[in-house]
C-alpha cells in the first residue's frame, strides 16, 4: 500500500530583529519564525513534534535553520515560543486513533465471541467459509448436527483472492451446496476453528 507521509509545517509568530540581512544587506528585514511542525498521513495531521526557529529575510527570503541559529536567537525563541500554544488541530489523527481503537478492538472481540457461540453451538444451515490454501476458499453448509458429530457439505465454487473475494462468494445466491459431505467432532471443533475455518455465517440470524 502507498502510504503519502511525512512533516509540514507551520508559522506560529514572527518578530522583526535588529540589524541588517547577511544575505542581501537590507536593514530590518530579518525575522525570527517560532516554526510548529507536525507528522500527516495523507495530508491528515497526525501530532505535532517540538517547536523550532528559523530566521527569514522577508526581501531576499533567506532562511537560516534552528541548527545554524546562535545563542542570541535561541534565547529570544525560547522566550516567544510559549506565547503561542501547539493547535489543537495538529492532533486530529492521534485524537481519532485514540477513539477509534478501543472500539475497534471491542468489536473484534465481540465478533470473536460471537463466532465462538456459532461454533459451540452448531445449527442446520449454517455457512462455514473454509481456508484451502493461500488466497484460496471455499463454502461448507452445515447439513446434519447430532450429539458428537456436524456434518457439512461443500459448495461448488472456490474464491481466489484476498477478503473481498471471500465476501462476492458468501453473497453470491446462485452457489450450489452439492459438493462432498464430510462429518466433523464435537470434540475437534475447537482445533478446526484455529485452522481451515475463517468464519461462520448463521443466515437466519441475519434475517432477524
Amino acid at each position: 500500500m502507498f502510504l503519502i507521509h511525512g512533516i509540514r509545517r507551520i508559522k506560529l509568530r514572527g518578530e522583526l530583529l535588529p540589524g541588517t540581512c547577511d544575505h542581501c544587506g537590507t536593514e530590518g528585514s530579518v525575522q525570527l519564525l517560532v516554526v510548529q511542525p507536525y507528522v500527516h498521513l495523507f495530508w491528515i495531521p497526525f501530532f505535532p513534534l517540538p517547536k523550532r526557529a528559523r530566521t527569514e529575510c522577508l526581501a531576499c527570503k533567506h532562511e537560516v535553520k534552528h541548527s545554524r541559529l546562535g545563542p542570541m536567537h535561541i534565547g529570544l525563541f525560547d522566550a516567544l515560543k510559549g506565547e503561542k500554544r501547539t493547535p489543537l488541530w495538529t492532533w486530529i489523527g492521534a485524537g481519532v486513533i485514540a477513539f477509534v481503537l478501543p472500539w475497534f478492538i471491542t468489536q473484534l472481540n465481540r465478533n470473536s465471541a460471537d463466532q465462538n457461540a456459532l461454533l459451540l453451538h452448531p445449527q442446520v444451515g449454517d455457512i462455514w467459509t473454509i481456508k484451502l490454501s493461500d488466497k484460496r476458499h471455499t463454502l461448507h453448509r452445515v447439513e446434519e448436527v447430532r450429539a458428537d458429530s456436524i456434518f457439512v457439505r461443500a459448495c461448488d465454487r472456490v474464491a481466489v483472492g484476498g477478503f473481498m473475494a471471500q465476501v462476492k462468494l458468501s453473497t453470491d445466491s446462485t452457489v450450489r451446496f452439492d459438493g462432498d459431505r464430510t462429518a466433523h467432532a464435537r470434540a475437534d471443533l475447537a482445533d478446526y476453528d484455529r485452522g481451515p475455518l475463517r468464519s461462520i455465517e448463521r443466515p437466519s440470524a441475519k434475517a432477524r
